[in-house]
């Protein structure tokens, strides 16, 4: 077997990298994804059972759906111009910040009804899931 051959041979049977990469994307997407995550952790230091609730800590939850839709909204617009022969990680990307933008918007009116509880919690250990998803299949 020839030199080219050889290095044909290892092009198809190395796991090569499914197409161009963005470290600016990986990043934005994780920190986004990093933030879902600590908004369980947020949400924690405001939900408590039988007690009021501690408005600074809403607050902080609120503006953190925010800083992980904004941080999302430019992981995508970055995906959208660098990855474009990736567009199943950039459309994941993008299902991923549409959810986000729905859990803001029932976040802000969970206060109203605290019947939309059962769907914001659940959906954004849903989101978190969607984000690592895209985080990990962005480095490959």
């Amino acid at each position: 077997m020839g030199h080219a051959q050889s290095s044909e041979l290892h092009e198809h049977t190395h796991p090569a990298a499914a197409g161009p990469s963005s470290r600016a994307f990986n990043l934005l997407i994780g920190a986004s994804t990093l933030v879902v995550v600590l908004q369980g952790v947020w949400a924690g230091l405001f939900l408590r059972e039988g007690e009021g609730y501690n408005e600074e800590w809403i607050d902080v939850h609120g503006d953190g759906g925010l800083i992980a839709l904004g941080l999302a909204i430019l992981a995508c617009a970055i995906g959208l111009l660098q990855l474009r022969r990736r567009r199943s990680l950039v459309a994941l990307a993008l299902v991923y910040t549409a959810l986000v933008a729905v859990e803001v918007y029932l976040g802000g009116l969970v206060g109203e009804t605290g019947v939309l509880a059962a769907i914001h919690i659940p959906l954004a250990l849903a989101i978190a899931a969607v984000g690592a998803g895209v985080f990990v299949r962005s480095w490959r």
